[in-house]
């Protein structure tokens, strides 16, 4: 019976080995797919915050540049109603565009100004003044009581291909009321003109008004044109905020993308990219299928793995068998051992379960470790002598090798023996298990020796910054057997591929070459080598410089046993001498080639170097300035006072600066200003360094302006003329004594005063047209009328702008200003005297002309109707050849008078000569008003006058004709007057007669 559970306990063992190790690699295998795929999960984490962050990156990227764009738009719009609304009658666009020289033309369609109703009035790189009313940007801004800046959305220029943005900007009158828009069409693709590097070829760019209309948009190469175009993905919520996610829209195309969305700054645009996720994630797609390919091959190699040790556990169980044969043979060996030896056999229970072992054969030194004599210990019960196995794992490890079959080993260390290290080995016997004990204390002290100084000799070599390697010189194959960290980096070659390799089998020919040579020369002469530079090229690619140092190392024989090298990377440090000598040469060229003289001294102030062009201002070769031989060029009358005080200022960290004259050898006077600074290190001062500028030819000319202003002074004092010059900023800069005498005020007061201070507001508002229309590089001359203390006074102004020296910017403005008062006066006298009636005192035939031309002008404009009355006195001859002409001029001034007083305050009379009048009536809302005037004309005159004591009855006759703001001209207005007036004399006189389209008729008045 026992015989029989014996055989089934080993084949249920057999049994449970054929099943654990399949199981076992099920379960590595699941564990280790289980870590790719977290692996994979966070490298999918990483591309999408890497593809986001790039995302985010790009759009605020292409946010600045958009803002900078529009805000370069917004200003030169602000620029353009700034000089709209400050002159808009004498504006001109084009004029304003090319002096300002505003924005790049090749990205502009077309620059505008519509006026109120939205007529083009003015226009850059277009013709076409079409009427923009019904555009929303134009009804945006009417109804809009600030001037903001409003960008449309996409639209078609006018008789063009091209899609626009047009961006514009309300303009006012000066009393704030809507005067019009100006208008700048931009090219639609000017907006996406972003392409930074990484972009990739398949990104979407755009600009997204806060309507959720596309503005501008690009998709890789080809670029959006249309009115308006919207995205389904993309709606207004996700438009509304920062978002970054993935969309896919079918208006766009089928590809996956991240998007992000940020909004520009003093802007209604949102700056949208979105970049192509396979693009972004293409290094995680490629790095996932390496990992996959690698983990289906770690798979088959886990596989093979356990097969092997499958194949190997029944090698064991054959092994068993033969062993248990020879374990009597063994015993009787092992009695003469060094070893412990304790033989145990098992202790069943009722279930067959191990319980305990007892002990059936021991040797002396086994008992030695458990502090018994063998004769105690032999036959008793183990967890009896050692309670403190029970349930410990030595006891499991017992039975499990009872069970299995497989031997193990392990090294402990058992604190009640003082420290003493066990290695113990547990095998199987029938029924049992063997255990050799062994006491490798000492081994495994200087075991632990060893590791601790390998251990710290290996962190400090892999840790030192220069490359150590050692080769093995006692053969001719010269493998490497030290290769630290430094080194790895420094070749390009992994410990692992250079350790315990033959050298000439990793490294190329010419790598090899260098440790032949080394080796070679070290196996002639063991003594250590130096060599200062070596150009090694890493496995990379990389150059490297190299100071490397061998150092043989020696057995207790004298003989060669291994080559120790150490290589110190020098590429940096040279890198910095070549380029600190490459300085040095570039300082040196750059101080021989500058115009200025330069000068460099110690703490103490001794020269210690100059360049060519001092040499050159100072006629003193170098290395007779070095030291104090400097101070020999010195002008003999200059030099004490320069040493003096370069010597005072020597040693502080002030500056230094003089003006003084150099002395060549031939006589010849140089004048220079001379500037120099202290070198500060740490707060001390190292040195000076200084120029010296040679100031001969700007002092000679100094001196010349100086006379040729005294003589300009002398010439324009006496001028009986204001004379001045202002600046671009409107500062007086130059003015003669005729202000001090007309004005009484100190002529040097003036300067730097700007003309509005000078003259007040209201003065100033006057002449700043004038003044703009000069700066901008027009002579203007007018007149100015002010009021003085003896009436009004007249000057005119010649205001003369100043070019610079290119001829394309005004630097100031010449004004010169002549008092023409007593022209002015002159002028009007005669000009009265030459349109008014000596006679009468009205206004005579010349200044009838000029008023009616006057009257009909502003008739024009007010599109309200006015009359000509043309009248003369019937019979007149006859008073004149019976009571004689002085009679004749009473009745002609009477009349006058009468005349004067019946029109009224606001109608202008003139006699055109003899018994001729006429009546200018302006203002009337109808034809029909002038009317009554007439007949009261009419009647006024039937009265009698007395001349002198003589009574005189006369009548008048009046033709009367209207304007209506038609084209009708002056000389054709008197003729229907007068053919009228001639028209009521041949029906009878004593009447009037008005011009009608039809033949003219007798009115009421011929009937009295």
């Amino acid at each position: 019976m026992t015989g029989r559970q014996t055989f089934v306990e080993r084949q249920l063992a057999r049994l449970h080995l054929l099943v654990l190790l399949p199981v076992f690699g099920v379960l590595i295998l699941a564990l280790f797919w289980t870590v790719i795929y977290f692996r994979l999960v966070d490298e999918r984490a990483v591309a999408r915050e890497e593809a986001t962050s790039h995302a985010e990156a790009l759009s605020r990227q292409y946010a600045d540049q958009s803002a900078r764009v529009l805000r370069q738009i917004d200003q030169t719009t602000r620029f353009i109603k700034f000089a709209f609304e400050q002159q808009p009658r004498d504006f001109n666009l084009s004029r304003f565009v090319q002096r300002k020289g505003i924005l790049p033309t090749e990205q502009i369609l077309r620059i505008t100004i519509s006026d109120a109703h939205g007529d083009g009035t003015a226009g850059v790189h277009t013709a076409d003044m079409t009427n923009v009313a019904d555009r929303a940007y134009f009804k945006a801004h009417v109804l809009a009581e600030t001037d903001p800046l409003f960008i449309s959305q996409p639209l078609l220029e006018p008789y063009s291909t091209d899609w626009s943005i047009v961006v514009s900007r309300r303009l006012n009158r000066p009393d704030g009321g809507f005067a019009g828009i100006v208008a700048i069409a931009l090219r639609q693709d000017m907006l996406t003109d972003f392409a930074p590097s990484g972009i990739g070829p398949n990104a979407f760019v755009g600009l997204v008004g806060s309507d959720g209309v596309l503005r501008a948009g690009r998709l890789g190469a080809t670029r959006f044109k249309g009115e308006e175009r919207r995205f389904t993905a993309w709606t207004e919520p996700m438009l509304t905020r920062r978002a970054i996610r993935f969309i896919t829209d079918s208006a766009v195309d089928p590809v996956n993308r991240i998007v992000s969305v940020v909004e520009l700054e003093q802007f209604p645009l949102k700056a949208v990219i979105g970049i192509d996720q396979g693009q972004a994630w293409a290094g995680y797609y490629r790095h996932r299928s390496v990992t996959i390919w690698w983990g289906i091959a770690g798979s088959f190699g886990i596989s093979a793995f356990i097969a092997l040790l499958m194949l190997q556990s029944a090698h064991l169980r054959k092994s068993q068998r033969a062993r248990a044969q020879a374990q009597s043979e063994i015993r009787a060996a092992v009695e003469g051992s060094l070893d412990a030896l304790t033989i145990l056999h098992a202790v069943r229970d009722s279930t067959g379960d191990v319980s305990d072992f007892v002990i059936t054969e021991l040797n002396d030194r086994a008992a030695h470790l458990m502090g018994q004599p063998s004769s105690a210990l032999r036959g008793g019960a183990l967890l009896h002598l050692a309670p403190d196995l029970r349930g410990s794992e030595m006891f499991d490890r017992y039975v499990q090798v009872l069970k299995t079959g497989i031997p193990l080993q392990n090294e402990f260390e058992v604190d009640q023996h003082g420290g003493v290290w066990l290695h113990q080995q547990v095998v199987a016997v029938t029924d049992g298990v063997a255990i050799t004990t062994r006491d490798i204390s000492a081994s495994k002290a200087a075991e632990f020796d060893i590791r601790s100084k390998r251990a710290f000799l290996q962190s400090l070599i892999d840790n030192l910054p220069l490359a150590i390697y050692a080769r093995d010189m006692r053969s001719t194959t010269g493998k490497m057997v030290v290769w630290n960290k430094t080194a790895e980096i420094i070749t390009g070659y992994a410990a692992e591929q250079v350790l315990n390799q033959n050298s000439a089998e990793v490294f190329p020919d010419w790598m090899q070459a260098i440790f032949d040579e080394f080796e070679t020369r070290m196996r002639r002469n063991p003594v250590l080598l130096d060599m200062p530079e070596v150009a090694f090229q890493s496995r990379s690619g990389v150059l490297h410089y190299l100071r490397i140092i061998s150092v043989p190392l020696l057995d207790d024989a004298g003989r060669l046993e291994h080559l120790l090298g150490i290589a110190e990377d020098i590429s940096g440090s040279r890198r910095q001498a070549l380029e600190l000598r490459s300085k040095q040469a570039e300082l040196i060229a750059a101080n021989d080639a500058s115009p200025l003289g330069m000068f460099r001294a110690n703490p103490e102030g001794i020269c210690t170097y100059v360049n060519r062009t001092y040499e050159r201002i100072s006629g003193q070769r170098s290395d007779v300035a070095m030291g104090d031989g400097w101070i020999n060029a010195i002008h003999r009358e200059d030099r004490f006072k320069v040493l003096q005080t370069w010597r005072q200022a020597s040693g502080h960290q002030s500056g230094f600066q003089a003006t003084y004259r150099f002395c060549h050898a031939d006589g010849k006077v140089v004048w220079v200003a001379m500037k120099a600074a202290p070198i500060l290190v740490d707060g001390q001062v190292e040195g000076y360094v200084g120029s010296v500028d040679d100031i001969t030819a700007r002092r000679e000319a100094e001196q010349s302006l100086a006379k040729s202003e005294q003589r300009l002074r002398t010439i324009t004092d006496t001028l009986p003329a204001l004379v001045a010059f202002i600046d671009a900023e409107q500062r007086f800069r130059f003015n003669n004594l005729a202000y001090e005498r007309l004005y009484g005020v100190n002529r040097d007061s003036l300067k730097l005063q700007t003309i509005s201070e000078f003259v007040g507001p209201e003065q100033y508002a006057l002449i700043a047209p004038w003044l703009a229309r000069a700066l901008q590089g027009e002579t203007v001359t007018f007149e100015q009328e002010e009021a003085g203390t003896d009436g009004k006074r007249w000057s005119e102004a010649t205001y003369i702008p100043q070019l610079a020296d290119d001829g394309n910017e005004v630097v100031g403005v010449h004004i010169m200003i002549h008092d023409i008062t007593a022209n002015k006066r002159e002028e009007q006298r005669l000009l009265q005297l030459a349109q008014v009636d000596s006679l009468t005192g009205l206004i005579n035939r010349a200044g009838f002309e000029q008023t009616l031309a006057s009257a009909m002008n502003r008739s024009r404009a007010s599109k309200r109707p006015m009359a000509l009355m043309y009248l003369d006195i019937d019979h007149f001859k006859r008073v004149n050849d019976t009571h004689g002409h002085l009679i004749g001029d009473a009745l002609l001034k009477a009349f006058a008078g009468r005349l004067s007083r019946t029109v009224r305050k606001i109608d202008t009379v003139t006699r055109l000569g003899g018994d001729e009048f006429t009546v200018i009536m302006e203002g009337i809302p109808t034809p029909t008003e002038a009317l009554p005037v007439a007949e009261k004309i009419v009647a006024s005159m039937r009265s009698v006058f007395t001349l002198d004591g003589l009574r005189v009855s006369i009548s008048t006759s009046i033709g009367v004709a209207f304007f209506d703001g038609t084209d009708l001209e002056s000389t054709e207005l008197i003729r229907r007057a007068d053919a009228m007036l001639y028209q009521a004399k041949a029906n009878g006189r004593n009447q009037f007669c008005v011009w009608q389209s039809t033949p003219p008729t007798p009115t009421a008045a011929a009937a009295l």
